[in-house]
């Protein structure tokens, strides 16, 4: 059975095994239904450097949308991303494709804040029920984040995390106790449901 659509986050310090996660996350997901994928790698992330990129936004939408395959791509600056997004919601919410598909945005942090999100990315993530798409947030800074991310009701994977404002954030959207988080050994994580971010399982 696959992941049903909607925003999923993947938060921990670097080499926790947060990407990793959310990449066997999705391929299980692609194995079930053969959604095509978005891989956009904003950093570039080192376990994702091997894979092959697209060049442009343009070749981008042609994979997934024409070609229906997966597509790994680094965006150039944030109005770029902003028109991925608004290229992805239109699709999807219009019914222009037949196909919803999958997002996986690693270093979902670095182009946000907590006092701004581009409108774009902001429509798309809380979209997401008219779309059907599964977005996947990947981020070192959680207490990077914009709150409209967090009122999307996303599941959350909580690996260990070590900045104060992060711990904060965590603490204060999750009620998860930043002790608990900053002890995690690597390949640990805590797991949260939509449903107000109870606690279930680790």
């Amino acid at each position: 059975m696959s992941s049903p659509p909607g925003v999923y986050c993947y938060f921990g310090v670097t080499t926790s095994g947060k990407t990793t996660l959310a990449l066997q996350h999705a391929a299980a997901d692609l194995a079930v239904e053969g959604r095509p994928l978005a891989v956009l790698d904003c950093m570039p992330a080192r376990n994702l450097r091997d894979l092959p990129h697209e060049p442009n936004l343009d070749a981008v939408l042609d994979a997934l949308y024409l070609e229906g395959r997966k597509a790994v791509w680094t965006p150039r600056s944030e109005d770029e991303l902003g028109r991925f997004f608004a290229a992805v919601h239109a699709a999807g919410t219009n019914r222009q494709r037949p196909t919803p598909i999958d997002v996986l945005w690693d270093e979902a942090g670095l182009a946000q804040t907590p006092h701004h999100i581009d409108d774009r990315i902001a429509g798309a993530l809380r979209g997401w029920q008219h779309s059907d798409c599964r977005f996947r947030l990947v981020s070192q800074s959680p207490g990077d984040f914009n709150g409209i991310v967090f009122k999307c009701l996303p599941e959350c994977y909580v690996f260990r995390l070590e900045r104060t404002p992060d711990l904060d954030r965590i603490e204060t959207e999750l009620s998860l106790p930043r002790e608990q988080v900053a002890a995690q050994d690597q390949g640990q994580f805590l797991t949260y449901s939509r449903d107000r971010f109870k606690k279930v399982g680790a």
